[in-house]
This record gives structure tokens, C-alpha cells and sequence, in this order.
């Protein structure tokens, strides 16, 4: 599970009039058909991270709603099962055979934890956006993704494009990028996510 996370919210002596969530100004959804016609498992991620994009403000303040996104998205498979993941461990993602792909999906969080955490973040944002998302400890990147997506919602900036979130970078810090699929990285570029070697990250910063 990620080990930290940071997120920056902008100067208010900034010049820019931000808007926080909006339904009008929805920032445009992913295309999810590369990862569906290649059977990648990381169609289960887009899929959640199109739910987010295509939610209305009040849904995304819903802790049920969350944790119906997070439920589908699926649970990384881990032996442990009901053991680190309680009841929601009927929500691991389904693997055959010694498929390796599978390895690198799914979300390692509990539901119950990473939904409530996703509205009380989404609360603080709603009264100023964020700019920016840091999560270190990211393993496949999948909680990342689905993080980031969220957060995009609360961080349009109008005086450069409504409809769009124009000011968010996330950064995915690991050692390395070993436990992260190729089709993640593709996803992850869609929304302004970039894998950042943990000895790189003050540069980014």
C-alpha cells in the first residue's frame, strides 16, 4: 500500500479564478477501448477512472458511491484475502492459471478505508482545488490512477480552459517501475500522471 501521499493546494494571492467540481465543465473521459480489445486487465482501471471523470459533483462526495467505483475497479489478488481485505476480498480481481498481469492490477486498499478518505479529501478541495497529487510507495500505480482522477475533478482552472483540468500533475514515486504494466503507464500519461524514481522526486517537486 502507498506509504505517503502529498497533496498542494494553490497560493490564494494567486491570479486565477478556479472553479471546484463542476457538472458542466466535466473533463473529457478516457478512451477505454485499447485496454478492452487487448483483454488488459487494466480495462477494470479505466473503467473506474471513467465513473469518476463522468460523476456528478454530488456522486463524488457519496463515500457509497467511492466505494462502488473502488469495488469494481477490483482488489489487487493477494493470497491473504479475507485476512488484509476483510468481506471486500470477494472483490479481488479474478486471475487464471500464473497470468503475471495480474500481479500488477487491482487496487491493495480496503474499501471501506480508501473510499471515506477519497470524500474527506474531495470536501477540503471542494473549497480550494488541488494542483498537485505526490504518492510514494505505488506498486502497480493503480490507487494512484484512481486518486488522481478524482482529484482532477476539483482542480479546473476557468481562466484557461473549463473543460479541462489544466493546473493537476500527480506524481507515482517508486524505486522503480518494475510492478507497473505498460497499459498503466499509458493511462497514467492520459491524465498527467508521471512515474517519478523516488531519488528524482525533489526535481519534480
Amino acid at each position: 500500500r502507498p506509504s505517503s501521499c502529498t497533496c498542494t493546494l494553490p497560493a490564494r494571492a494567486g491570479v486565477h479564478t478556479y472553479m471546484t467540481c463542476s457538472d458542466s465543465a466535466r473533463p473529457a473521459t478516457v478512451d477505454c477501448t485499447r485496454y478492452i480489445q487487448h483483454d488488459s486487465v487494466v480495462a477494470h482501471l479505466c473503467a473506474g477512472v471513467v465513473r469518476i471523470q463522468s460523476a456528478r459533483c454530488a456522486e463524488l462526495s457519496e463515500v457509497a458511491f467511492l466505494q462502488s467505483v473502488i469495488e469494481h475497479v477490483g482488489l489487487t489478488k493477494d493470497k491473504r484475502a479475507e485476512w488484509l481485505y476483510g468481506s471486500a476480498a470477494q472483490f479481488m480481481i479474478k486471475s487464471t492459471g500464473s497470468d503475471k498481469r495480474y500481479m500488477r492490477g487491482g487496487l491493495w486498499q480496503e474499501p471501506l478505508q480508501l473510499a471515506p478518505a477519497l470524500a474527506a479529501i474531495g470536501a477540503l478541495a471542494a473549497k480550494e482545488p488541488i494542483r498537485s497529487y505526490v504518492e510514494v510507495g505505488v506498486f502497480s500505480a493503480w490507487t494512484c490512477v484512481l486518486v488522481s482522477a478524482y482529484l482532477r475533478r476539483f482542480a479546473v482552472d476557468d481562466s484557461i480552459d473549463a473543460t479541462r483540468a489544466a493546473t493537476f500533475r500527480a506524481a507515482a514515486v517508486d524505486i522503480d517501475s518494475t510492478h507497473i504494466a505498460r497499459e498503466t503507464h499509458t493511462l497514467m500519461r492520459e491524465l498527467n500522471v508521471s512515474f517519478v524514481p523516488r531519488k528524482s522526486l525533489s526535481a519534480w517537486l
